[in-house]
């Protein structure tokens, strides 16, 4: 380091692992060692991005347009560089909850991680960075790709900003078919150090991430209760589910893959959402991928292949641990209908053949699940709880359905 006044860097190899060493601005790099550098997009609800234009006297591209950027310092974590940036170039104070990691990569001698705000700035909220920021203005993905044709915008590369563009709204509208709600504000992230290993804090924050599956409704209800069940509810009951059945079902089974995939499984619908298991389909794998790739691309490596393999395994049902978790998916839900009188059902119109059809998926896990399944499905129709086709032409959907006790 030449200067003792520059800015210090934290060194990482190529796949995000602390180096214990560090650089100043202006330092060559040797081959293999990276800095962290963070990019700031902030989105409203029409799609639109707040971009910044750089003041003509700055070293790196004057007078270009970008969005708000700058490496990320000593000791500091990304998300806390990223509420910085924003502080000190726009006057813009976040909250840690607020900011959605959207991709990571590699470039030049930089680890790029891109955050994601979203939230209507006001005029009166901006505070521009005199030396560095000389203009803003709200800009279309369209109007930015054109930006950068023009050579008026700073150029990220194409699958940088398709990946910043599709990125999943929690407002619902852009992209569309993303509509994923604000939870209460998270707690703050813990204090950074120095010799915070970098590992370690990007595992916090995809556990951070994950607390947004606690806000994933699905149609079901739990048990005895009025209120619909979550997606992370879903995975707790198909975890204690395999440690209670996969050991009398098949001795064989090895139990611990079938944990990892069954809390794994629903991860994705953070971004993707919970896709009615009786409506249309269509897309529902490419939104899912997109998810998984994004999400647990939050992880170090070998860790983020890891999680993507055990979500493929489950997926493809390309093992009997896989059929077996599949099985659980399934006969959760079976479950809480026919305890909830088959409100689910009733509620969106689905039938006994459809109930029948889907649910086949168990008996390629354990033909034991399958015959108790087959029981639970006649017995509902029995007792009205489950109409066939005929049923539902004639009476139609049930709005009345009332889940609880």
């Amino acid at each position: 380091m030449n200067d003792p006044h520059a800015e210090a860097w934290d060194l990482y190899d190529q796949d995000g692992n602390p180096l214990r060493r560090r650089a100043s601005r202006g330092d060559s790099l040797e081959p293999g060692e990276y800095h962290r550098v963070v990019q700031v997009w902030v989105r409203n609800r029409n799609g639109e991005y707040l971009i910044q234009k750089r003041t003509e006297h700055v070293a790196f591209h004057p007078g270009i347009w970008a969005t708000t950027a700058g490496s990320v310092v000593a000791g500091e974590d990304s998300r806390s560089a990223a509420i910085r940036e924003l502080a000190e170039e726009l006057g813009i104070h976040a909250d840690p909850s607020e900011l959605e990691q959207v991709l990571q990569r590699l470039r030049g001698d930089s680890i790029g991680i891109a955050w994601l705000l979203e939230r209507d700035v006001a005029a009166n909220e901006i505070r521009l960075q005199p030396d560095e920021v000389a203009d803003v203005k709200w800009a279309t993905p369209a109007e930015i790709r054109r930006m950068v044709e023009n050579q008026a915008f700073y150029d990220y590369e194409s699958d940088y900003f398709d990946t910043v563009f599709s990125h999943p709204s929690r407002h619902g509208n852009s992209p569309p078919g993303h509509s994923i709600q604000r939870a209460a504000a998270l707690p703050p992230e813990h204090p950074s150090t120095g010799a915070r290993n970098a590992t370690i804090s990007n595992a916090i924050e995809f556990l951070i991430e994950l607390e947004k599956l606690k806000r994933v409704e699905r149609r079901s209800y739990p048990i005895g209760m009025s209120r619909r069940e979550n997606s992370a509810e879903h995975s707790w009951s198909l975890a204690v589910g395999a440690l209670t059945l996969a050991p009398m079902v098949d001795p064989e089974l090895n139990l611990a893959r079938i944990l990892e995939m069954v809390i794994v499984h629903d991860i994705v619908e953070i971004d993707a959402g919970d896709t009615f298991c009786y409506a249309d389909q269509t897309g529902k794998q490419e939104k899912e991928e997109r998810a998984a790739r994004r999400i647990f691309g939050i992880l170090p490596e070998p860790q983020a292949e890891r999680f993507l393999g055990i979500w493929h395994e489950f997926e493809a049902k390309a093992t009997r641990e896989a059929l077996f978790a599949h099985a659980l998916d399934r006969i959760f839900p079976l479950l809480q209908n026919y305890h909830s009188r088959g409100c689910t059902w009733r509620e969106n119109g689905v039938s006994y053949d459809q109930v029948l059809e889907r649910n086949k998926a168990i008996r390629d896990g354990s033909d034991d699940l399958w015959q108790y399944a087959l029981e639970i499905i006649q017995s509902a129709v029995k007792q009205g709880w489950l109409p066939t086709r005929t049923d539902l032409q004639k009476d139609g959907a049930d709005d009345g359905c009332s889940p609880g006790p």
